[in-house]
C-alpha cells in the first residue's frame, strides 16, 4: 500500500470536516515536509472541542499526519526524533500505517509497521485497510494548544484556495466527461430513431 492510498482513504473519511493539505511545509521551521495537515473547516471537526465540551475558536488546532508504509521507515523516524519534532509544531499528530492483510488472524510482528506500544506517547495511530476500504483509529493523539507564527493563517488561506481550486477543476473535468458520455448516448439513440423512420 502506498502513502498516497493511505492519505486518500483518510481524506475520504475525514474530508467532510477537515481540509487535507498534502506534502506541506506550512508549519515546518526545519527542513522537511509533513505528509499531510488536517485543517478543520466545519464545526464537526472534533479537534476543535475542548475537554470541557466547549468549542475552541481562539486559534486553529491543526493535526499532522505522518505516513509510514514499512517498519524500517517507522524505526528511522523514531531514531531521528521525527515524531517529537512534529508534535512541537502542531496541535496533534497521527501516525498512519497500512493494516496487515488479515486483521482477523494473528499476524507476525514483522508484518506490522509498528505496534501501538511503540508509538510515542501523545501521538495517535491510524491503520488503513488494504485498498483503502476502511480506516481504524487505534489511538487518538493528545491535543494541545500551540502558538503559531503570525503568518500561518495567511499560508493556510492560500493553501485552502489552491485546494479548492484543484477540487473544482477535478469536479469540472468529471462533469465534462459525463456530459460527453451523455452526448454520445443521445447521438446513438437519435441515429437509431432515424434509422427506424427511414428503414
Amino acid at each position: 500500500m502506498t502513502a498516497k492510498e493511505i492519505l486518500d482513504a483518510i481524506d475520504k473519511d475525514y474530508g467532510g470536516h477537515y481540509m487535507m493539505i498534502r506534502e506541506t511545509s506550512i508549519l515546518c521551521d526545519f527542513s522537511g515536509r509533513m505528509d499531510a495537515l488536517l485543517v478543520p473547516w466545519s464545526s464537526g471537526a472534533d479537534c476543535m472541542l475542548r475537554n470541557t465540551g466547549e468549542w475552541f475558536w481562539d486559534r486553529p488546532r491543526l493535526i499532522a499526519i505522518e505516513v509510514k508504509v514499512n517498519r524500517a521507515d517507522f524505526l528511522k523516524g523514531l531514531r531521528e526524533g521525527q515524531y517529537e519534532r512534529y508534535t512541537n509544531q502542531v496541535s496533534g499528530l497521527f501516525l498512519a500505517v497500512p493494516r496487515p492483510d488479515h486483521p482477523m488472524k494473528r499476524y507476525r510482528d514483522e508484518e506490522r509497521v509498528c505496534k501501538l506500544k511503540e508509538v510515542p506517547r501523545g501521538v495517535g495511530l491510524i491503520t488503513v485497510e488494504r485498498y483503502g476500504t476502511g480506516i481504524h483509529c487505534a489511538r487518538r493523539p493528545i491535543l494541545k494548544d500551540v502558538e503559531f507564527e503570525r503568518d500561518v493563517p495567511w499560508r493556510l488561506l492560500f493553501a485552502a484556495r489552491e485546494y479548492l481550486g484543484n477540487e473544482r477543476r477535478e469536479h469540472w473535468a468529471a462533469e465534462e466527461k459525463m456530459n460527453k458520455r451523455i452526448g454520445r448516448a443521445v447521438a446513438r439513440a437519435v441515429a437509431k430513431l432515424r434509422e427506424s423512420f427511414h428503414g
